[in-house]
């Protein structure tokens, strides 16, 4: 069945849609109650499991949350992140912007979309966003909010041409992250994706188990690419760009086996205080072969490790800032340079400097 909801339709469509349908939606603003439209009967997902949303152009169908939704909001868990769009297993949506709307909804934290298994995107604009960091004294806890999140069995799903825009300063957001806290059968794959973060924000990317990043970038924010949340297994990094101000790529075990397969940074841009870092944060082994290879790493410093584990760092064939150095603690494995050069062409690996301490 098709839905073609008018614009202040769109909450009793996703409440009628059943798995199959689509809701076709045209140009303008459509208003949301966002998840809360669901209620805890549906489990808070708005858009059942196989349901196609199709809009006519990110830059022309806006799904906007609705500011009346701030006392709903206020009324009941504020120190949660709530979201525009909820939606169950194989969902697929294209060509819409999701706007949070942070402007008009004051001392509320609300992300993007959130997918309870695999889901298709194409075509997908996000913006509005806002979290909270730990120095709100209004709040009882940190809230991370996600342009794009995901949980359960999300193995095989498909992202391209996403943007992250448009965020509030200063506050814990994270664009995309693709999750997976059960088991995984197919490969993920983001592409053409670009985050837009400012000072103060979170990361660009993170992701969990057999995922793989294509052509996407990531600009401000803290990192590029950062896990602290669930294992980091068989994740690939090809032609990114990836800037922050911390750190390009930063790995952080806070439970056992957290990193361990292949972690593989590919033909890409690291351009941060760090290229990559791999931490231990709470006497955790990390297990880890960490693999940058052709990269442009114009960097401060090209790895730090610290950790009382095995994790390997081996950075090959890149083209690394002559103010570089490598930074590990006395208990960690150095990193692994080889072939590498510097901007001018000359060998690099001979000259680098390793701070340890």
């Amino acid at each position: 069945m098709t839905h073609q909801p008018r614009t202040h339709e769109l909450d009793a469509a996703f409440a009628a849609a059943t798995a199959g349908d689509t809701i076709e939606l045209g140009a303008g603003v459509y208003r949301t109650q966002g998840n809360f439209a669901a209620g805890e009967r549906r489990g808070w997902c708005q858009m059942a499991a196989g349901v196609r949303l199709v809009g006519i152009g990110s830059g022309r169908t806006i799904i906007r949350l609705s500011p009346d939704v701030r006392t709903t909001i206020l009324a009941s868990r504020r120190d949660h992140d709530w979201n525009v769009l909820w939606a169950d297993a194989n969902a697929s949506i294209a060509g819409v912007t999701l706007d949070a709307n942070y402007r008009e909804l004051p001392d509320c934290h609300v992300g993007g979309a959130r997918f309870h298994g695999r889901f298709e995107l194409d075509d997908l604009r996000i913006v509005g966003l806002r979290g909270a960091w730990h120095d709100d004294r209004t709040l009882t806890k940190e809230i991370e909010v996600f342009g794009i999140s995901s949980c359960g069995n999300t193995g095989g799903s498909v992202v391209r041409t996403v943007t992250i825009a448009d965020v509030a300063p200063s506050s814990y957001v994270t664009g995309i992250f693709m999750g997976s806290t059960e088991e995984v059968r197919e490969e993920s794959t983001v592409s053409d994706c670009i985050v837009q973060l400012g000072e103060g924000n979170q990361c660009g990317y993170s992701a969990n188990r057999r995922v793989s990043f294509w052509n996407c970038s990531s600009t401000g924010g803290r990192y590029g690419f950062y896990n602290d949340t669930g294992p980091v297994r068989e994740v690939t990094l090809d032609q990114c760009d990836l800037s922050g101000s911390h750190a390009a790529v930063s790995l952080i075990a806070t439970a056992p086996d957290a990193v361990r397969a292949p972690v593989r940074i590919l033909r890409s841009r690291l351009h941060s205080c760090r290229g990559v870092e791999v931490w231990d944060r709470t006497g955790t082994a990390i297990e880890a072969d960490v693999l940058v290879d052709s990269c442009d790493m114009d960097v401060d410093y090209i790895s730090a490790v610290s950790n009382s584990g095995e994790a390997r760092v081996l950075v090959q064939n890149c083209v690394i800032a002559a103010r570089a150095k490598a930074f590990r603690t006395s208990s960690s494995p150095p990193a692994v340079l080889s072939f590498n050069r510097r901007p001018d062409g000359t060998p690099g690996v001979d000259v680098f400097q390793e701070q340890v301490s």
